[in-house]
């Protein structure tokens, strides 16, 4: 929940000290609530849809347990 006009890209700058951030997100298609932020991490390599708990375990797991 955020004030109209905002969206979740809001917190990006109070990150500025973390070298890497990654999304996992549900709604990342236009229009959904994970857009913006998915879009914006895209640019980097760092955003990815998943589907449920279990598809973020697995993406987790492939990016960080190779």
């Amino acid at each position: 929940m955020f004030p109209i006009g905002w969206d979740k890209t809001y917190c990006l700058k109070f990150l500025k000290e973390y070298d890497e951030i990654f999304f996992f997100g549900d709604k990342t298609y236009e229009g959904g609530n994970d857009h913006e932020i998915y879009e914006e991490l895209k640019k980097v390599g760092r955003s990815y849809t998943v589907v449920n708990p279990e598809d973020t375990i697995q993406k987790l797991n492939e990016l960080f347990l190779k």
